[in-house]
């Protein structure tokens, strides 16, 4: 056999949808234009419907196709049903020779003993029926085509004349008619089957409870190397879910057939586009008839990204398992129920991609489905998860099995869910990948050392190193010190209090504990919390009469101040390295590290001229004659004036030109341009045709690119616009509401916002007002403002930039812009309880009004006792452990500790009881503040506290 050309194939799948539809209505024809009822009956026989029949059977008995058994009962079949006992048409029995696997239309694969088509046969018998046919032509020229095809098959046949083989050329006719066109449709289904394959394609659209689309993919399955007993394949898909996220899915797997079950296996890569997440999948399947199991697992592959959809979170693929049961009924297999259970890993999983956050969910789903006829299927799915959450699901599936014909995909009764029906279904799995997310660190404290000491009676300063993302709220100072101290708690909590000040420690205790922790817990306005300890010890006076106010070896420091640093008060260099303790202090480095500054200062560690102290102070390398390895020494550079850590000062090769831009280094390093750089400023031009031009090589704008051109719509070109000075990227320079364009042609200045004057512009008296008011002190509900702004005539202005200020908390920007309506809008959010007040000015002409800011009331779940970061007390805890309420108030995402007794938005003020149980029945009060550090005798007791707001 010849290979198949694409033009070959797509010309016999042509043929093959013509047939479908054409040969039925040609055959229905020639049985109504049949004009011998006589030769009709002699050419068939009658048929009784029995109990079981179907036309399939029926017309597959008599070797002829449905929709001709259909037209040889056009009358008695019009509605395609049949009923017991109903009489039918049906071809005669023939001794005819059987046309079956010929291979009529020599498309197909066939062995070397079929190699003869229908027409060899039909050749064998050509002379006797075409001198029977032509006669009945000559006789009939004047017929229509349908009088002469009707004619020629059923009466032109001598009925009466029969040949030697006992049947009549009518008979003989109409077999050789049947034949061909079921050879023809036998052979063109199998090639259609043979260049489509088997398979499974699935298009699916899902709705939530708000009829949103919930998820949307389409997924493919092809088997390949198919055998009765074995079947691998390769299955695929994509899909976008409810928050927009675009998922791929690519697997191989492997099913065996054993006597009543299916076992397979199979592995996937999943790759979500949007989260820049991807995973791996590996899945086990068990099937029975009418019945599916399977399980998978899945595994991250990538690694952490930023989350574009929760803030400051990072997020990856979650690990996870589910298990998956769906059961037909097999009395009505178009029914079916299914049950999913989720078991997913991690502290902060959002199973149901609902952005809510739960460490180590899971869910539990039920299902049913509905599946009319093979290519439909409707199902409805209920999911109940960890944290509260629901989902529910309707979905609407059409399943097309490959290789199957569109009247088999409609047919009700196709729907076959026993093991072989089943075969090429899709993979049961979790395709939409679950994320996982871990908060990004946006907030870092730090002491200097993790261990001080301090003299008794002597001040104490304790810097504190703060790094964050967003403004700080909070600093709070915690210890038993302060305690012991009796410091007021107003001077330990402050958004300033980066240095803790007192003024004097307490007195030694002989005997007594004199080592205590210092904590700093900050806060910063999005709710972030970190916190940093140190251990403080508290020291007695070394020697009778020392005055810790003193300096007894006269460095500068006192005495107290050298025992809170470690260094020595008899000592004035306690690290011996030439410089005093007090010089290191004032000069930022470490009194008690030898080799800050640099030892040897008045020595040349690299002989270069210039000694390790003064090489210390220029910040070149005290063991490297060359710092900047441009080939002159440190010492020569100072000596020349050139600078020792610049390598292109002096220029190396200074009459060279490294860039082949016409201009030497030695003059691009006076015209400060770039030696290496041919196009400095990147315009376009070369330094050195710059300099020819006489433009500006550091000069992006010079000349201007594309002059000719408006990039700004403005009505003035690029080039004018340099020349005017203005932006020609901004088409209203000095922002005063005219245009640079209309200020030219108005003759005023496009670079005073005042010429003409205010454009026109200002704000409507008493226009700025409140639209919401009473905002949440969290730093994230906000209350808002508006203000108008109108042209001279009183019309609203639109696009004038208002700006904004407020006397406390956070603006959204610091302008915005007015609408259609003249209207300028701004947000304003605070993390206190205040009233603030909110600025809006245009042309230095301001308006302001005040918002207010309160305390929300306690969330009805929003108690917790955590540590101080949040997070859950693990059982058991050692005594020393500290308990922290965590409180969460409504419009808060997260709860808070350390809260203290903060107002609430009714006046009360949030107050604290913790008790303790041994046996859960009986509690005892043991503290009234926000937060407990347990004792020896609290070992055995559950502790539990009671916020409320009094």
């Amino acid at each position: 056999m010849f290979k198949k050309s694409r033009i070959y194939q797509l010309v016999w799948i042509y043929l093959f949808i013509g047939h479908n539809t054409a040969i039925p209505v040609v055959y229905a024809a020639n049985a109504v234009l049949d004009k011998n009822s006589n030769a009709t009956q002699n050419s068939t026989s009658t048929y009784i419907i029995k109990k079981g029949d179907s036309l399939n059977a029926i017309a597959e008995a008599y070797g002829i196709s449905v929709h001709m058994l259909l037209a040889m009962n056009e009358k008695d079949l019009a509605t395609n049903h049949i009923v017991i006992g109903q009489k039918i048409n049906v071809p005669m029995h023939s001794a005819l020779p059987d046309m079956a696997g010929n291979h009529t239309l020599k498309i197909t694969a066939n062995n070397k003993e079929q190699q003869k088509s229908v027409a060899d046969y039909a050749a064998q018998h050509t002379s006797r029926i075409a001198g029977q046919m032509a006669q009945s032509q000559r006789e009939e020229q004047n017929e229509t085509l349908a009088d002469q095809i009707a004619r020629q098959t059923y009466n032109n046949a001598d009925s009466e004349t029969t040949t030697q083989a006992g049947y009549s050329a009518k008979q003989e006719a109409d077999f050789w008619k049947r034949q061909a066109i079921a050879g023809f449709e036998a052979e063109a289904n199998q090639y259609a089957s043979e260049l489509v394959g088997n398979g499974t394609a699935k298009a699916k659209i899902a709705l939530d409870d708000d009829l949103n689309v919930a998820d949307s993919s389409i997924d493919f399955l092809v088997p390949f190397a198919d055998t009765q007993a074995r079947m691998p394949f390769v299955q695929g898909g994509i899909r976008k879910s409810n928050n927009d996220n675009v998922t791929a899915n690519i697997g191989v797997g492997q099913r065996h057939f054993l006597d009543e079950w299916m076992l397979g296996y199979n592995a996937f890569y999943d790759q979500d586009f949007t989260a820049k997440a991807s995973r791996l999948g590996l899945g086990a399947e068990a099937w029975h008839d009418y019945l599916k199991l399977s399980s998978n697992a899945y595994m991250p592959v990538s690694s952490w990204k930023e989350s574009k959809d929760i803030e400051d979170y990072k997020s990856r693929a979650a690990r996870g398992v589910d298990l998956n049961i769906e059961e037909y009924w097999p009395s009505h297999p178009e029914l079916s129920g299914s049950l999913k259970v989720e078991q997913y890993f991690g502290d902060n999983v959002d199973i149901l991609g609902s952005h809510k956050l739960v460490k180590d969910p899971h869910a539990l789903t039920v299902g049913l489905g509905y599946q009319p006829i093979p290519l439909v299927k409707f199902d409805a799915s209920h999911t109940e998860a960890s944290g509260g959450q629901h989902n529910n699901q309707i979905g609407v599936n059409l399943e097309w099995r490959l290789g199957e014909s569109l009247n088999s995909m409609l047919d009700s009764t196709k729907v076959n869910k026993s093991l072989q029906g089943m075969r090429n279904d899709l993979v049961t799995r979790n395709n939409q990948i679950v994320l996982e997310y871990s908060k990004i660190q946006t907030l870092f404290a730090s002491f200097e050392r993790s261990q001080i000491a301090g003299f008794e009676l002597t001040p104490l300063v304790l810097p504190l190193t703060v790094q964050s993302k967003y403004a700080i709220a909070e600093i709070i100072w915690q210890s038993p010190l302060f305690d012991k101290m009796s410091v007021p708690a107003a001077q330990l909590r402050g958004a300033d209090l980066k240095i803790l000040n007192l003024v004097a420690l307490p007195a030694f205790e002989e005997g007594g504990n004199n080592t205590y922790g210092i904590t700093a817990i900050v806060r910063d306005i999005k709710g972030n919390e970190t916190s940093a300890y140190i251990t403080f010890e508290l020291q007695k006076t070394r020697e009778e009469g020392r005055n810790p106010n003193g300096d007894d070896d006269n460095d500068g420091l006192s005495n107290g101040r050298e025992a809170q640093l470690g260094t020595d008060p008899d000592n004035p260099d306690s690290d011996k390295d030439g410089i005093t303790d007090g010089q290191e202090v004032t000069n930022g480095t470490d009194p008690l590290n030898p080799n800050d500054p640099v030892q040897g200062a008045g020595e040349d560690n690299d002989k270069d001229g210039v000694t390790n102290g003064q090489e210390a102070v220029d910040k070149t390398d005290p063991n490297n004659p060359d710092t900047d390895r441009d080939g002159v020494t440190d010492g020569e550079e100072k000596n020349n004036g050139t600078d020792p850590l610049n390598p292109n000062d002096p220029v190396q090769g200074a009459g060279e030109d490294n860039d082949k831009d016409g201009v030497t280094n030695g003059q691009e390093v006076v015209d400060k341009t770039d030696p290496n750089n041919p196009d400095t400023d990147g315009d376009g031009v070369s330094d050195g045709d710059e300099k020819k031009n006489g433009t500006d090589p550091l000069n992006p704008n010079d000349p201007v690119q594309g002059a000719g051109e408006d990039n700004d719509k403005d009505g003035v070109t690029n080039g004018q616009e340099v020349v005017d000075k203005t932006d020609p990227n901004n088409p209203d320079t000095d922002g005063d509401g005219v245009s640079d364009g209309d200020e030219k042609k108005n003759g005023t200045d496009p670079l005073n916002p005042n010429d003409p004057l205010n454009g026109g512009m200002k704000l409507i008296e008493g226009s700025l007002a409140v639209t919401r008011n009473n905002a949440v002190a969290n730093g994230v509900d906000s209350n808002e403002v508006v203000v108008t702004v109108v042209d001279a005539a009183g019309n609203p202005r639109e696009g004038a930039t208002v700006s904004w200020s407020v006397s406390a908390g956070n603006l959204a920007a610091a302008t915005s812009v007015t609408d259609a309506n003249g209207i300028a809008r701004m947000t304003v959010s605070y993390t206190e309880m205040a009233t603030v007040t909110v600025t809006a000015t245009l042309l230095g002409v301001s308006q302001t009004v005040d918002v207010n800011f309160v305390q929300g009331l306690i969330a009805a779940d929003g108690i917790r006792v955590t540590d101080q970061n949040g997070n859950d007390v693990p059982a058991n805890p050692p005594v020393g452990t500290t308990f922290y309420a965590q409180v969460r108030l409504d419009g808060e995402a997260q709860g808070l500790t350390n809260r203290g007794d903060l107002q609430l938005s009714d006046g009360t003020r949030l107050s604290y009881q913790w008790q303790r149980s041994n046996d859960g029945v009986t509690w005892t009060d043991v503290g009234t503040s926000d937060s407990y550090t347990t004792q020896s005798g609290d070992q055995g007791f559950t502790f539990r506290v009671q916020v409320a707001g009094k």
